[in-house]
């Protein structure tokens, strides 16, 4: 997932080699000293009753980053990482949040029925009718399962609109009733029925 989501934003995804630990140590370093820094100081906030909740934890690692981590002067750059971040800002990705959004979908293969649907985490989506038989990939929120989408290598084709499993299943229960009683040779209720003797009368 992460390897098309950096394809979808033209990042080079960029991994350290096996059995090579050296490329990882600028991230074991981070964790390292968030540990013997920021840790003590929480958990004496937290003995205190100063932090309570998942929320104090985030606001405090926050202003530790802000007011310690970024002010500090690192030991190769010789600079603070806010100076640093000042010189060489990051670029803005030319990218809506909205369209940012889509971008981490998840994608799975699937071949539509010939109904015009797809099966996608045991619910089914409708799309368009004329992909029946074909292989597509569908695009999907998996936190807002109504928003989906469908392409075919990588061309977005159209939206997938979530089908309600419970209404189609009555309906077509309904449908099948009304066949069922249709074909019946039973009296359906209020309707009368007459038989025709052989004396030509005729009885209710």
């Amino acid at each position: 997932h992460i390897a098309r989501v950096c394809a979808r934003l033209g990042i080079r995804l960029s991994h350290s080699r096996p059995y090579k630990p050296q490329g990882r140590g600028k991230i074991e370093r981070v964790f390292r000293f968030v540990d013997s820094s920021f840790k003590p100081d929480a958990l004496a906030k937290i003995a205190a009753g100063q932090i309570v909740t998942l929320d104090d934890l985030n606001r405090a690692f926050t202003e530790w980053v802000m007011n310690y981590y970024h002010q500090r002067t690192h030991g190769t750059t010789h600079e603070t990482p806010q100076a640093r971040l000042e010189r060489f800002p990051v670029k803005e990705l030319p990218y809506s949040k909205e369209a940012l959004r889509r971008f981490f979908f998840l994608e799975e293969t699937r071949k539509v029925d010939k109904t015009g649907c797809v099966s996608l985490s045991g619910a089914s989506y409708e799309v368009a009718a004329e992909l029946a038989g074909l292989w597509v990939q569908v695009r999907y929120d998996p936190f807002a399962p109504n928003d989906a989408e469908v392409a075919i290598d990588g061309q977005l084709i159209c939206n997938a609109r979530l089908l309600d499993a419970s209404a189609n299943f009555h309906t077509r229960n309904r449908k099948a009733r009304l066949t069922d009683l249709a074909s019946s040779e039973l009296p359906l209720p209020g309707q009368l029925e007459f038989t025709v003797h052989d004396t030509g009368t005729m009885h209710l």
